[in-house]
């Protein structure tokens, strides 16, 4: 379901709220107004707040905003890989002489953050591979810029919380596949305690059948949320190391 929907069997007949908030009871039914805050994750109704704390609408608020968190660090890494490379590679020559050309391409204005979407390699270099300069004499077989690029990888860069590029590009990779690891637990066991319910639902006799399974949709609601959430952070990760190896 959406969210964390509570049924409940009242002398009345049945109650249904949504993480307490009723919606349903004798006296008749309550619509909740469209008022839901993405940032906070909450519903506002009147004067009054509530969290959304299960079901596929808190799964989705949770992977979003995981999603964006790994996306802004991915975009740091991103924007400092190209400010880091471009002031070292503007003090290079190409065989050919010139000199001050840029590896990445600047953003426009040059202050501004583009992150990984906007890493591509400055117009000159993608035309011609012979306008990358691999030293600063010009000279053949002149290394010693390329040695410094390459260098990067171990320097200590303060964009990176003093972290450096081959650190915080680990860091970065090691939380999302921790996150998809604690996803798929999730998913095992909320799938264990639904088939260990629905096995005691087939198995008893002389209980009530609208209790268990009212319990037995909560537990599956939870599941497609922890699934979802799996689902979303498979394809976060594909798409993140796809990025991160071209």
């Amino acid at each position: 379901g959406l969210a964390d929907v509570t049924v409940s069997r009242s002398a009345a007949g049945y109650d249904v709220s949504l993480n307490g908030f009723q919606l349903v009871n004798r006296t008749g039914t309550k619509t909740v107004a469209d008022k839901y805050n993405a940032a906070s994750g909450k519903i506002v109704e009147g004067s009054s707040t509530f969290a959304v704390n299960g079901g596929s609408l808190a799964g989705a608020h949770d992977v979003s905003a995981a999603i964006d968190a790994t996306q802004t660090r991915l975009d740091n890494f991103a924007d400092t890989v190209r400010t880091e490379v471009n002031a070292l590679f503007v003090a290079g020559t190409t065989a050919g002489g010139v000199t001050g050309m840029p590896f990445f391409a600047e953003p426009v204005p040059p202050s501004i953050a583009v992150g990984a979407m906007g890493l591509r390699l400055d117009d000159p270099i993608a035309a011609d591979a012979n306008n990358i300069a691999s030293g600063t004499s010009g000279l053949l077989g002149d290394g010693t810029l390329a040695a410094q690029i390459s260098g990067l990888r171990d320097k200590r860069i303060a964009a990176l919380g003093n972290q450096t590029l081959g650190g915080y590009y680990s860091s970065l990779v090691s939380d999302v596949g921790r996150q998809v690891v604690s996803a798929q637990d999730s998913v095992d066991t909320y799938q264990s305690v639904a088939d260990q319910i629905d096995a005691q639902i087939s198995g008893t006799s002389g209980v009530s059948m609208d209790d268990e399974m009212a319990t037995l949709l909560r537990f599956q609601r939870a599941y497609q949320a922890a699934a979802k959430a799996l689902s979303t952070f498979d394809s976060m990760t594909e798409t993140l190391i796809g990025m991160l190896n071209r």
